[in-house]
Order: structure tokens, then C-alpha cells, then sequence
């Protein structure tokens, strides 16, 4: 698995390489694709996020990059997919987890907590509401990594059995 990795990050640092290098870029193929994939991210963040300035958008183009080029090399006979591993997701879930939390906190400051308790909630219901929010906001680490996972997992054993009816 490791070898793998070390293969996805260098197969990503060459395709960023590529997209920041002014000779490459001055060939047209090369520049439509990589603007098709740049402002399909861009567009993604945008109406995410919901934010016009695009602060988040090189992050989610590298993850991006990064996620589709494991893919990828899971498509190689007798390599593996690197996100078929629940560490792997895992870290990815965890890493985003924080950094939402981080910079929801920095933007909206107290208002952040308001996630945690909706408006015209009876004052005798605020503190389980606030467990049951508080738990299913920690949740979301082991959702979001499990189901990039599974997702990942059934494809490849769906494309094994495919071709071992062929």
C-alpha cells in the first residue's frame, strides 16, 4: 500500500507540475483539460461552499486529483486502490473534519455553535439536543470515511466479478 501512495502522490505532483509550468501549459490540449478539471472544481466549491472567492478551491483540486488518480490506478491489473483502505479515508475524513471545524470556528466564531442548537427549541430540550447534535456531528468522521471506502470497495470487487465472467 505504501508503494502505492508514494506512486499517487508523485502521479500528483507531476499532473500540478504540469498545470503551473508555463512551457506545458502553452500546449492547447493540455491547457483544456486542465482548465475543464480546474473549473469543474471550482464550480463544485462554489456552489458548496457557497463562497465566490475561491479560498477552498486549490485544496479540493489537489483532494480531487488525488482521489481520481488512485482511482485510476485501480483500474491497472494487480495494483490496488489506495482509498479502498479504511485508514486511508479515514485520514482523509478526519483531516477534513478538523479543518471544517477549525475554519468554522475563525469565520462565524459563537455563531458556529448555533449548529448544535436550531432556533425555537424549548429551553427543556436544549441539553439532549445539543448530545444529539454534538454526537451526530462526530459521526460524520466515520460516515464520510466508511462510505468513500465502501464505495470503493464494491466497485472493485463489481469490476472483479465482471471480468471473471468474461
Amino acid at each position: 500500500m505504501n508503494i502505492m501512495l508514494f506512486f499517487n502522490f508523485v502521479i500528483v505532483g507531476l499532473i500540478i507540475f504540469i498545470a503551473f509550468h508555463s512551457s506545458v501549459i502553452k500546449q492547447k490540449s493540455t491547457l483544456i483539460v486542465l482548465s475543464l478539471v480546474y473549473f469543474f472544481v471550482a464550480d463544485l466549491v462554489n456552489v458548496s461552499v457557497g463562497v465566490k472567492k475561491n479560498s477552498f478551491t486549490l485544496i479540493m483540486l489537489i483532494i480531487f486529483v488525488f482521489i481520481c488518480v488512485s482511482n485510476l490506478f485501480g483500474m491497472v491489473p494487480y495494483t490496488l486502490t489506495v482509498t479502498s483502505h479504511l485508514l486511508v479515508t479515514l485520514y482523509f475524513s478526519l483531516s477534513f473534519f478538523i479543518a471544517h471545524s477549525i475554519i468554522g470556528l475563525c469565520y462565524h466564531k459563537q455563531r458556529f455553535f448555533a449548529l448544535f442548537i436550531p432556533k425555537g427549541v424549548p429551553e427543556v430540550i436544549v441539553p439532549f439536543l445539543i448530545l444529539i447534535e454534538y454526537v451526530s456531528y462526530l459521526s460524520r468522521i466515520l460516515s464520510l470515511s466508511i462510505r468513500l471506502f465502501a464505495n470503493m470497495v464494491s466497485g472493485h470487487i463489481l469490476m472483479k466479478i465482471l471480468v471473471g465472467f468474461a
